[in-house]
């Protein structure tokens, strides 16, 4: 069995410790480029530097979207032929089996992975705007917890958790993210281009 296609792949960083070590992406040659998590605060610059990256024809070459409905034109871009997108609203639904990610929803959950828990006072006090009395108050008005996505890449960051817990006055937990999740999707996404 031959790969019919070179494939490359497209993705958000937040899945950068998902994909270095997948051993799918290893196997099948697959190239992969990670453009940074904090365009999501931009959804217009995210459109406008997928669309430079996604040359539209190339029968030769697959193009992979490792994003959720994150930019305005994401639907125009996935419809290219030479285009497909892993199935999934956002990041986290593409992390987490569906079940699940309904459940954690509907008990309130706010999901953090390991780059944006880093990262958390650049996006809530400078890209929101958001002093501790107001992010408090909006997250309080909308949450009821934090939810940890271990990768298992790294040390869960229980200090950084900790001060993420007490400046929301909301209560957090781990969840370990199971790599084969993201790779089967990945897998029955680009079966069909893969062999022949």
């Amino acid at each position: 069995m031959g790969m019919k296609k070179n494939i490359r792949c497209i993705s958000c960083s937040i899945f950068r410790h998902s994909l270095e070590n997948n051993e799918f992406i290893k196997e099948n040659s697959i190239k992969v480029e990670f453009l940074t998590s904090m365009l999501h605060m931009r959804p217009e610059k995210l459109d406008e530097k997928l669309k430079k990256r996604i040359l539209p024809g190339s029968e030769e070459e697959l193009t992979l979207l490792l994003y959720g409905d994150c930019a305005p034109g994401m639907c125009d871009l996935q419809n290219q032929n030479n285009v497909k997108r892993v199935e999934g609203i956002n990041c986290i639904e593409i992390l987490l089996e569906a079940s699940l990610y309904r459940k954690l929803r509907k008990e309130g959950a706010f999901f953090l992975l390991p780059e944006w828990a880093e990262r958390w006072r650049e996006v809530f006090e400078f890209e929101l705007g958001l002093d501790e009395k107001i992010g408090k108050q909006f997250l309080q008005d909308f949450q009821t917890k934090f939810v940890y996505l271990d990768t298992g890449q790294k040390e869960v960051p229980i200090g950084l958790l900790n001060e993420i817990s007490a400046y929301f006055g909301l209560p957090y937990e781990v969840i370990e993210l199971d790599a084969k999740i993201l790779t089967d999707k990945i897998k029955r996404l680009l079966e069909k281009y893969l062999y022949e």
